[in-house]
């Protein structure tokens, strides 16, 4: 009688994780606010422990059934694209970090690739910004010089107005190379990157464009503290 009790027992059991699991397929889609509710008497302590035991459950379940690693990670990432794009109010399916380690390793790697290359350009943008105060200083030289003198020698042609007229041109070139490569810069890390998270979550974005105008202190002096 005890065995028969024990079998019923696992079978019920059986029967409610299948069910369990299959009905993951409504959750997934359920909304961020619904989902907020659900659990928002729960203890921190125990809904921590029970999304743990979730995760083991399902990594244990994964490993029985032989499946992949990285192409359920595909495979979950193309459901939340499809969930994102039939369904309202599941914002933080953008928030899900749904890579693969070997996507995780091309990106590391191109983002050293981007960082050295950033610093090359960095180089080259500090050359030309010293080109053009080395061409300053002389030609401070010569302006002061010609204001003292008497005719100007710069009226009189020759040699200096030559040289002031090259190095007006080294000066206005360095700063033009710089400037550009500084524009390149902004566009490339910052405008494209930023046009790109308003499509993809304008709410966020919106929302950190209104904490920076309503703390204006407060963001001036993060910037001056990660200068």
């Amino acid at each position: 009688m005890g065995e028969d009790k024990v079998r019923r027992d696992q079978q019920r059991i059986r029967e409610r994780m299948r069910a369990g699991l299959l009905d993951f397929e409504l959750l997934a889609a359920y909304p961020d606010r619904q989902l907020e509710l659900a659990v928002q008497n729960v203890e921190d302590d125990e809904l921590r422990r029970a999304l743990a035991d979730t995760l083991l459950v399902a990594e244990r379940i994964r490993l029985l059934r032989g499946y992949d690693r990285d192409s359920l990670l595909v495979r979950t990432r193309e459901r939340a694209s499809d969930i994102s794009d039939e369904e309202s109010d599941v914002a933080t399916m953008h928030q899900l970090d749904l890579q693969t380690p070997a996507e995780i390793q091309r990106e590391t790697e191109q983002s050293v690739r981007d960082e050295l290359g950033a610093n090359v350009w960095e180089r080259r943008s500090d050359g030309a910004l010293k080109l053009a105060a080395s061409a300053f200083v002389p030609l401070f030289g010569i302006w002061v010089a010609d204001w003292l003198t008497t005719p100007e020698l710069l009226s009189t042609g020759g040699l200096v107005a030559i040289l002031f007229i090259l190095l007006v041109a080294v000066l206005f070139l360095g700063m033009a190379v710089a400037f550009l490569i500084k524009a390149a810069q902004t566009l490339k890390h910052d405008l494209i990157p930023g046009l790109r998270a308003l499509r993809r979550d304008p709410t966020a974005a919106i929302r950190g464009t209104v904490a920076w105008v309503r703390r204006p202190g407060q963001t001036l002096r993060n910037v001056w503290e990660e200068l």
